[in-house]
C-alpha cells in the first residue's frame, strides 16, 4: 500500500516493512483455501493506492510408499533404509511406527533415504508426508527385531563362590542356578575350558522353572602332577627251589637205601633248612612301592576359566567360573 501515514499492518495481515520517509507498507496474510480476501492497513489521513499480488502454491501430488530395503533391522534402530515409491516431495517427512526418522533426504521422486529411530520389536507402519500434507502409509512396512536372547536365569546359587583353589590331584565343585527369570524350559549344559588333566562336568540338561531358580552341581576333578611306580624284583628267589631238590636227594633215595645211609645224609638236614629260610626273606626290600615319577598329564598349576553354558530354544546364557590349581 502506498500512503504516506501508515503505521501498522492490518488486522490479520503481518507487516514486512514500512518505508521511509514514503512510509508505504508491505504486508502479507498465509490463507488456507481460494477465494478473495480484503487487505487494511492501519493509517492516517491522506490518499493511498493498494497493489496486490495473490499466489497459489502448486497442487502436490499424494506420494505412495511401496517398499522398504531393508525391511528388518534393530530396535535401537540407526539402520540405514532406502525408501520407494513415487510423487516423493522435496521437504518429505518419514516416521516409522509414529517415531520420526532422521537423515531425511528426497533423493528424487521415488526414492528417500532415512535412518530408523528406535522401536520396540514388531512390524511398523512406515509413512510419508509430503510438505503439502499429503501422506501414504505402508503398513508392516518394516520389523524391529531383538538383538538380545532371553535370560535364563543362569547365574551361581546364593551365597555360591565363582573361584575354587585346588592342588593337582583334587577335586572341586560349585554351584550354580538356572530359571526364575520368567521362561520356563529345560536346558541343555555344557562346560568348557578345562586344561590339561581337568575334568569338567555337569548335568546332561536340567529343567528349570519361570519363577523358582533351580540348583545344580559342577564337578571338577584335577590331575596330579605326579605319579608312583613300582619295582619288580631283579631276580626270582630261586634259593628254595635248591633247598626241595636237596631235600628230595635225601628223603627219596633213602626209601630204598640202609639205615646206615641215612645216618650218612642227615647233616644235610640242617643246611637245607637254613637254605629254606633264606629264601623265604630273600629280596624282600625289592617288593614294595618305587619313588614317585612326573606325570606328563597333570594338571599344570595355574589360574583357569571354565565357561558353563545353558541352551534352551533360542535362548543361550553362560556363566563365567575360575579354577585355580596349585
Amino acid at each position: 500500500m502506498t500512503g504516506s501515514t501508515f503505521t501498522a499492518a492490518g488486522t490479520g495481515f503481518i507487516s514486512r516493512i514500512i518505508t521511509t520517509p514514503n512510509m508505504d507498507i508491505a504486508e502479507d496474510q498465509m490463507v488456507s483455501s481460494t477465494g478473495s480476501y480484503s487487505a487494511s492497513a492501519v493509517s492516517g489521513s491522506g490518499n493511498w493506492v493498494m497493489q496486490m499480488a495473490t499466489f497459489v502454491m502448486a497442487s502436490v501430488p499424494t506420494p505412495t510408499v511401496t517398499s522398504i530395503d531393508p525391511n528388518t533391522g534393530p530396535v535401537e534402530g540407526g539402520t540405514d533404509v532406502t525408501i520407494n515409491g513415487t510423487n516423493f516431495a522435496s521437504g518429505a517427512t518419514v516416521t516409522f511406527g509414529g517415531n520420526a526418522a532422521t537423515n531425511v533426504v528426497v533423493l528424487n521422486t521415488r526414492v528417500i533415504s532415512a535412518t530408523t529411530p528406535a522401536a520396540a520389536a514388531g512390524a511398523v507402519t512406515v509413512t510419508v508426508t509430503n510438505s503439502g500434507g499429503k501422506s501414504s502409509a505402508l503398513a508392516n512396512g518394516y520389523t524391529y527385531t531383538s538383538t538380545g536372547s532371553p535370560d535364563l536365569g543362569l547365574s551361581l546359587a546364593p551365597g555360591a563362590s565363582d573361584s575354587v583353589t585346588v592342588a593337582a590331584g583334587q577335586a572341586a565343585s560349585f554351584t550354580l542356578s538356572i530359571g526364575g527369570a520368567g521362561i520356563s524350559g529345560t536346558a541343555s549344559l555344557s562346560c568348557t575350558g578345562a586344561p590339561i588333566g581337568v575334568n569338567c562336568s555337569v548335568p546332561t540338561s536340567e529343567p528349570f522353572s519361570s519363577t523358582i531358580p533351580a540348583t545344580f552341581k559342577v564337578s571338577v576333578t584335577t590331575t596330579s602332577r605326579m605319579i608312583g611306580t613300582l619295582h619288580l624284583p631283579a631276580s626270582t628267589p630261586m634259593p628254595w627251589l635248591w633247598t626241595v631238590a636237596a631235600l628230595g636227594i635225601v628223603v627219596w633215595p633213602g626209601m630204598s637205601v640202609s639205615k646206615r645211609s641215612i645216618r650218612r645224609y642227615l647233616w644235610l638236614v640242617p643246611l637245607t633248612l637254613v637254605l629254606f629260610l633264606t629264601s623265604c626273606g630273600g629280596n624282600a626290600s625289592n617288593s614294595s612301592g618305587g619313588d614317585k615319577q612326573p606325570n606328563p598329564n597333570g594338571t599344570p598349576a595355574g589360574s583357569y576359566t571354565l565357561t558353563v553354558t545353558a541352551i534352551s530354544g533360542s535362548a543361550n546364557q553362560a556363566s563365567s567360573l575360575t579354577l585355580i590349581v596349585q
